[in-house]
C-alpha cells in the first residue's frame, strides 16, 4: 500500500471517491486519487490522526489483516466482494492522507469505521480476524477522544513517511477546492501576421476571487435562503438502519437535539435570518442535526460512521466561519465535548440490521443536557 499512488488508474471513480476504482481477479483498490475539482487537503487533526492513531494501529500485530486490500486468493474467500460493497483498509486511507483526499477529518474517521464495519460484517464471531477487529476498535475509540478540539486548519509539517512518497507540501486553504499543481505550458510563438481590422473593447469587469461553491438557486414563488443537503438516498445505493445508528440516534442526535447548545445546529443556516450573505461562501458543504436525523429516517447510511462523519462535518462548518469569542463558536466547543464523551458508549463488535419502527428506545439510555 505505500506504493506510488499513479500505478493507480482513476477511470471508474465515482462522484463520492469511496467506490472501487481499480478491481483485479481477486483484490479490489478503493479511490486514492481525489477528482482535480475535489481537492482536499491535509490539517492539524488529520496529521493527529495519522500520527498517534492510524500509526500505531498499523504497525500492531493484530492489524496485518487490515493493512491491505483483501486478497481473496490469499485467505481463500471468493465471496468476500459478494458480501463486502465498500471495501477498505489501512493503507488506503494512508494513501488518501497522503493525496490530500479527505476535506475533514471526519472523512477519514468513516473511512476506518467502514473498514472495521466490513470485518465484523463478514467474519463471524469468534475467529481470529473478528477478535482482532474488536480490539482495533476498542482501542480506536478510545484515541477518538483525544483527537485537537476546535478548528481545523492546514497543517505545515509533512510527515517523514510522506516525504519518501514524493508528497507535495500542502497548498494554503482556500474556500475553493484545492488542485494538484501542473507544470506550466511551454511558451508557444505567435505566428507574425497582424490583423488590419482595428479591434474592439473587450474590458469586462473584474471578477471577486473566491466564488461561492453552492448557488443558492431561486424557486418560484418562494425565496430560497439555505442549501440543504441530500437526505435521500439513490434506489440503487439504498442503505440501513442499524443497532449503532439506532444508539447513535438515540444518545446523541436527540440529546443534542434538545439541548440549549444545540439549536444553533438544527438546520442549516439560512444566511437571510442571520444576515450572513457570505456563509456559502466559506462552508462549502452544510449539515445540521435535523438533516442526519432525516437520512438515518430515509436509510441514507451504510454504517454508523458516515453519520459520524456528518457531526464532525458540523463541528468544522462551525469552527470554520466563527471567531472563537462568538457564541455559536462556544456553543460548538459544547457541542463537540459532549459528541466524543458520549459516541464512546455506542456499542462495540457486530453491527445487527434493526428495523427502525421496533427498535428497542431502551438499549441506549440518552442523558438529559442543557448545557
Amino acid at each position: 500500500m505505500d506504493s506510488d499512488s499513479s500505478d493507480y488508474s482513476d477511470d471508474s471513480d465515482n462522484s463520492d471517491g469511496t467506490y472501487v476504482n481499480l478491481r483485479l481477479e481477486s483484490c479490489a483498490q478503493p479511490s486514492v486519487i481525489p477528482k482535480p475539482s475535489n481537492y482536499g487537503q491535509y490539517t492539524n487533526k488529520m496529521h493527529f490522526f495519522y500520527k498517534y492513531i492510524l500509526v500505531d494501529l498499523y504497525e500492531n500485530e493484530y492489524a496485518v489483516h487490515f493493512r491491505e486490500p483483501v486478497d481473496t486468493e490469499v485467505i481463500q474467500a471468493p465471496n468476500y466482494y459478494a458480501i463486502v460493497a465498500q471495501p477498505m483498509d489501512m493503507g488506503t486511507i494512508k494513501q488518501r492522507l497522503k493525496n490530500h483526499f479527505y476535506h475533514h477529518v471526519g472523512e477519514a474517521v468513516s473511512d476506518f469505521m467502514l473498514m472495521l464495519h466490513n470485518c465484523f460484517q463478514y467474519n463471524l464471531r469468534g475467529t481470529m480476524v473478528y477478535e482482532r477487529g474488536c480490539f482495533l476498535e476498542k482501542f480506536f475509540m478510545e484515541r477518538l477522544y483525544t483527537i485537537p478540539k476546535g478548528p481545523e486548519y492546514p497543517h505545515a509539517e509533512v510527515p517523514k513517511k510522506f516525504r519518501k512518497l514524493r508528497l507535495v507540501a500542502p497548498r494554503p486553504y482556500t474556500t475553493t477546492p484545492l488542485r494538484p499543481p501542473t507544470a506550466p505550458a511551454p511558451p508557444t510563438r505567435r505566428a507574425s501576421t497582424y490583423s488590419l481590422r482595428p479591434r474592439t473593447a473587450t474590458t469586462q469587469p473584474e471578477q471577486p476571487l473566491i466564488q461561492p461553491q453552492l448557488q443558492l438557486q431561486p424557486v418560484p414563488g418562494r425565496v430560497l435562503t439555505r442549501v440543504r443537503p441530500m437526505v435521500g438516498p439513490k434506489p440503487s445505493n439504498l442503505g440501513k438502519y442499524s443497532k449503532k445508528l439506532n444508539c447513535f440516534e438515540i444518545a446523541i442526535l436527540e440529546v443534542a437535539a434538545r439541548s440549549d447548545f444545540g439549536q444553533d445546529f438544527l438546520e442549516p443556516v439560512d444566511v437571510v435570518m442571520l444576515e450572513v450573505p457570505q456563509y456559502y461562501m466559506i462552508v462549502v458543504k452544510p449539515m445540521g442535526l435535523q438533516t442526519i436525523k432525516k437520512r438515518l429516517r430515509n436509510n441514507f447510511y451504510h454504517h454508523i460512521g458516515e453519520a459520524v462523519s456528518d457531526v464532525m462535518l458540523i463541528l468544522h462548518n462551525c469552527f470554520k466561519f466563527n471567531k472563537p469569542d462568538h457564541p455559536v463558536y462556544k456553543n460548538g466547543q459544547l457541542l463537540e465535548e459532549f459528541f466524543w464523551k458520549e459516541l464512546k458508549q455506542i456499542p462495540t463488535g457486530q453491527d445487527i440490521d434493526r428495523c427502525r419502527k421496533h427498535s428497542a428506545a431502551n438499549e441506549c439510555t440518552p442523558k438529559s443536557v442543557t448545557q
